[in-house]
């Protein structure tokens, strides 16, 4: 069984309740962990720059393949330990070029399901 180190999801911070570090395990670290991956940047941790999702290089561009942004986005959910499958998968760009992700996926302990703006 995986366990991690609980974040904040909306500030990026650890999350400590009673002075003390919170964990996350089961359904919840499989869903930290696609959050992780999701804003991950290409190259952008120094140790290892292979890892990342290509924003800066395929998605924000002016008028991005959507196909494309779609695969890659895709390729990172299928590729976090844990999940098994996508359920659902969908992608919409706003005028103001906000892109937002929602899927469902199955994981080894349920469906998760994300609505989020990606960076």
């Amino acid at each position: 069984m995986s366990k991690d180190i609980a974040l904040n999801i909306d500030t990026g911070d650890l999350a400590i309740r009673a002075q003390d570090l919170c964990l996350v395990e089961k359904i919840d670290y499989i869903e930290q962990k696609l959050i992780i991956r999701l804003r991950f940047f290409f190259s952008e941790w120094f140790l290892d720059n292979t890892l990342g999702v290509k924003y800066v290089e395929s998605i924000f561009v002016k008028n991005p393949d959507l196909d494309l942004v779609e695969s890659l986005l895709k390729a990172t959910i299928l590729e976090t330990p844990g999940v098994v499958s996508l359920v659902s998968f969908s992608l919409d760009l706003s005028t103001t070029r906000e892109l937002t992700v929602t899927f469902k996926a199955n994981t080894d302990y349920g469906i998760i399901t994300f609505n989020e703006v990606v960076p």
